[in-house]
């Protein structure tokens, strides 16, 4: 990282990652692919025990990365050090094991927002890949400021490695979100309360659900964490009551699906993948 000079970029792509040995050099590719290019990537090391920076040397010997390690803390805390670290105009997200599929993604998402300055932040629709069934299928979101937030308690209306927001909105980062699994609903929610939100209708990333995912403990935590972020919401969003008893009869559903691994985990996980199709429809449906 030392070797870079201070040239202020467009956009400031942030990768965090964490053991992403496997994945980030499909994402980091991705990256550079886009055929707009006047963006700096920044890759956040937090903490990775493998071998992620012999994967990254390449790209870090010869300037196309920028390069930060830092002690295990999780991704929220990551992507802040990342943009503490940079120097774009406008912040772009993308997780280690996620992909763009269009070129013209930056492209188009810098447009909107250069001739939209009302708008905060723009996401992208999008497919999900469950890496247990080396299957895809659509990730739906909302597009419209309007429909957004009508809807934005029931659930996060952004695929996170879709996600581009303007870098003057965070101010000094003192009250960036931290909280670990929730901290990208978190950041969305703070934005839209000073500024609009849109998601683009094209097809633009592929979110990873990777192996295992489906059936992780952290799952009712975060229900249980969603429960209390919309009440804390409820006065800057509509739809407080219908979204809390759709999370609790969402989390009531989890564990009993979570219960039916102690007898057959394979019908958990169907289960499981079930849930979160059913839910995407519910949170993107008008």
């Amino acid at each position: 990282m030392d070797n870079f000079k201070k040239v202020n970029k467009k956009i400031s792509v942030i990768i965090p990652t964490f053991n992403g040995d496997k994945y980030i050099i499909k994402s980091i590719d991705s990256v550079l692919s886009q055929t707009f290019k006047d963006f700096e990537i920044i890759v956040i090391d937090d903490g990775s025990t493998n071998d992620v920076y012999k994967v990254l040397k390449y790209y870090i010997e010869n300037n196309v990365i920028k390069y930060i390690r830092q002690e295990n803390s999780g991704p929220g805390q990551a992507r802040k050090n990342g943009i503490l670290n940079s120097t774009g105009e406008y912040i772009a997200c993308i997780d280690d094991d996620d992909i763009w599929i269009d070129v013209d993604k930056l492209k188009n998402q810098v447009e909107f927002l250069d001739g939209n300055p009302e708008y905060l932040l723009v996401g992208t629709s999008g497919k999900v890949f469950y890496e247990d069934d080396d299957e895809y299928a659509d990730y739906n979101v909302l597009f419209c400021d309007e429909d957004i937030r009508r809807k934005i308690l029931i659930g996060n209306q952004f695929i996170q490695s879709s996600l581009m927001f303007r870098r003057s909105s965070l101010g000094n980062l003192s009250n960036y979100p931290l909280q670990k699994a929730v901290e990208d609903y978190l950041l969305v929610l703070d934005l839209g309360k000073i500024g609009k939100f849109a998601n683009l209708k094209n097809q633009m990333v592929v979110y990873t659900n990777r192996s295992g995912n489906l059936t992780n403990s952290i799952r009712k935590n975060v229900l249980r964490n969603n429960i209390k972020i919309i009440g804390e919401y409820r006065k800057d969003y509509p739809g407080y009551h219908k979204a809390l008893i759709f999370y609790i009869i969402k989390y009531l559903g989890y564990l009993f699906i979570d219960s039916l691994g102690k007898i057959n985990k394979n019908l958990r996980n169907k289960l499981l993948k079930f849930a979160l199709k059913t839910h995407r429809k519910i949170v993107s449906s008008n």
